[in-house]
């Protein structure tokens, strides 16, 4: 028992110092001179490293200084994964109105520019799709207690 114990402290112990390895080393390339591109692919790794380890708040300040970095180079493929980045971030905190939002821009974006591709105008309609459908599930859960 006490030896499952340690291994499950260890493991954990090590899972933590790779995440915490991977977005310093991110977060140094950040401070680096380095192209448009290359940048607001550091921001969207940091922030997708945040978002997959539950750490909803920093994904989405990562994301959002994406976003205006995207808006700033008027890079418009940027624009519409972090516009989409942030809706589902702010979906998993469970602020549906304002993921909603976000959701929508990314669309928005994807269908007025070259972007317009079927693949990613599909896969933000089924993000928001999964956004109804948690916000629903949310709804129907807190009415039905007594």
């Amino acid at each position: 028992m006490k030896f499952s114990r340690y291994i499950l402290g260890l493991f954990i112990f090590l899972s933590l110092n790779l995440f915490s390895d991977k977005t310093d080393s991110l977060k140094n390339t950040l401070k680096t001179n380095q192209t448009d591109t290359t940048l607001l692919k550091t921001y969207y790794s940091i922030g997708r490293e945040y978002y997959y380890n539950g750490m909803l708040d920093s994904c989405i300040r990562y994301h959002r200084l994406g976003l205006e970095k995207a808006i700033e180079f008027k890079d418009q493929k940027y624009m519409c994964t972090f516009y989409s980045e942030l809706g589902l971030g702010h979906r998993e905190k469970g602020i549906y109105d304002v993921a909603y939002d976000y959701m929508v821009k990314s669309l928005d974006v994807a269908e007025k520019t070259i972007l317009n591709s079927r693949k990613q105008i599909a896969t933000m309609e089924w993000q928001l799709f999964m956004l109804y459908k948690k916000n629903l599930t949310k709804r129907l859960n807190t009415t039905t207690k007594p």
